[in-house]
């Protein structure tokens, strides 16, 4: 093998708002001439492509189509090999001279072309793992690598995202909200939730918007409900808070958790109403929930609650079930549609309870939280557990906000 040979070699590593891989190779070998394999590159005589081999990792594909990373990062060079021995050091160290240059200019970003070098945030960029197919699939062809993400499972303290989130129509998830509604016979009022949903400790991968693993969560929140005339009278307040051990593989995730839920009667309202009789409603649940996801952005799911302590009224059994539809890709600032449907039922109602709907527009940040406004229904018992035996329809409009 006398004649030099060029090797133009270009690495695209590509993060898909879509989540799934496509048949394009991300890489892309030309060797003209077809006179070296990689595996004569890895000889001796080629220092500079064998130290570059040491620092990849080779591993088998997977189809792994949660991927939820959004962002390209291209990074071309150009080295030349020959076979001459005369002019291997020459060669080898004005490549490397160039590739130190490149990763330096790479590094700062002072005047990389965005189209090409486009940085994602230090929580959501994977490391590469190259593979050199050796089977003949018709569509990938072998002298194209393919490139994919690691899915390193980690121990994480207060991770980014969730394993399983919040029921987007449940109406006792903590969250940050507020809803303005005309309830039949009672007229405008307003219902409030101000708490979250958060991770804690986390064995599994680090991407805040699919994570895999094992997760350990906390959840507070607090429900008042007040009215929307010029007095803005607190009606009664219901108290949430819980622990719960989440798990997501591929598409399904489960909980199992425990929640406090106690109802408390305002003050003013009683005063003005000295008629009605406060409750001492409280419960203490565990909770079995599962969720899967038949397509990407669809989830359906059902959870079952039963407490070992109940006052004021309450029964043991409790279920929940909805289906959601949320895009769960950053949606930047147009944001995109979202609906919701959910229903749940209690003991203490004869396993009667309420159907809510709310659909409307959402704009989801990088690391999952999601914002939404939009159209609320309700109808069927109250979820102001003071007045849980009493039936309501709410029609009217709501914000939304999940950490």
């Amino acid at each position: 093998m006398d004649a030099g040979v060029v090797m133009e070699q270009s690495l695209a590593i590509e993060w898909l708002d879509a989540g799934r891989p496509t048949a394009a190779p991300a890489r892309i070998m030309r060797v003209r001439h077809n006179t070296l394999s990689f595996q004569d590159l890895r000889r001796p005589q080629f220092p500079l492509f064998t130290q570059c081999l040491k620092r990849l990792h080779y591993a088998t594909p997977r189809n792994n189509r949660r991927t939820r990373l959004r962002s390209k990062l291209v990074v071309c060079f150009q080295l030349e090999l020959s076979t001459k021995r005369d002019d291997i050091v020459h060669r080898s160290g004005a490549s490397f001279i160039g590739l130190l240059l490149l990763l330096a200019l790479a590094a700062s970003g002072s005047s990389a072309d965005e189209s090409l070098i486009r940085a994602m945030p230090p929580s959501v960029v994977r490391p590469a793992v190259l593979d050199f197919p050796t089977s003949h699939d018709p569509d990938v062809p072998t002298s194209y690598p393919m490139v994919e993400p690691c899915n390193v499972w980690t121990w994480q303290v207060v991770p980014e995202g969730l394993m399983y989130r919040s029921y987007l129509a449940g109406v006792r998830e903590p969250r940050i909200g507020i809803q303005l509604f005309d309830e039949s016979g009672a007229g405008w009022l307003w219902d409030g939730s101000i708490g979250g949903r958060i991770g804690l400790l986390r064995f599994g991968t680090d991407d805040p918007i699919w994570p895999e693993g094992w997760q350990l969560d906390a959840e507070a929140g607090a429900f008042p409900r007040l009215t929307a005339d010029e007095d803005g009278d607190l009606i009664s307040t219901d108290f949430r808070y819980g622990f719960g051990l989440s798990q997501r593989r591929g598409s399904w995730e489960s909980k199992q958790a425990f929640y406090h839920l106690s109802s408390h009667l305002g003050d003013e309202y009683q005063l003005t109403h000295p008629e009605l009789n406060r409750i001492n409603f409280s419960r203490f649940v565990i909770v079995l929930g599962g969720a899967f996801y038949p397509l990407d952005n669809v989830r359906v799911y059902g959870e079952a609650g039963y407490s070992f302590y109940c006052d004021g009224g309450t029964k043991p059994w409790e279920f929940q079930f909805g289906v959601d539809y949320s895009p769960l890709n950053p949606s930047g600032p147009w944001g995109a549609p979202f609906f919701a449907v959910n229903g749940h039922l209690r003991q203490e109602v004869d396993f009667g309870g309420n159907f809510t709907l709310q659909t409307g527009w959402q704009w989801r940040g990088a690391t999952g939280r999601l914002a939404r406004v939009g159209f609320h229904y309700f109808n069927g018992q109250s979820d102001q557990y003071q007045f849980f035996r009493e039936h309501e329809q709410q029609v009217g409009v709501g914000f939304w906000y999940d950490f």
